[in-house]
């Protein structure tokens, strides 16, 4: 992973969770220095307990999503290998969605609650 710039997630504090997967944890974070607000997502699994299949899937989604730059895809913004708490868990820090995600927004679609700003010129874009 010396191709991705780490990250010091001591100039971050979490903000609430909002939501979980089966990587672990999502956050709202926010930068302490600028207030701008980021998505933290944080491994349930502590680094050393990986294999060397998962460390190569993991090395490989981050440095595939690092290097991907489009307005549909939320922007990669770093990498940590602890956690807030200095834990070996790695972290993923991307760009906050406030919207949530595609999927939520699908989801509200079909319930017939669609926000406001999910025109039919988003939807196509989407």
């Amino acid at each position: 992973m010396s191709k991705v710039e780490s990250i010091d997630l001591k100039n971050y504090k979490k903000i609430k969770k909002i939501g979980a997967g089966s990587f672990g944890e999502v956050f709202m974070i926010e930068e302490k220095k600028t207030g701008k607000q980021f998505a933290a997502k944080i491994s349930s699994k502590y680094f050393f307990d990986k294999n060397v299949e998962e460390i190569k899937n993991l090395t490989r989604e981050i440095e595939i999503i690092s290097k991907i730059s489009h307005p549909s895809v939320i922007q990669f913004i770093g990498f940590s290998k602890t956690d807030f708490e200095e834990e070996d868990k790695p972290v993923i820090v991307t760009d906050y969605a406030p919207n949530g995600s595609l999927n939520d927004m699908i989801q509200l679609e079909r319930s017939s609650e669609p926000k406001p700003e999910w025109t039919e010129t988003r939807k196509l874009i989407n």
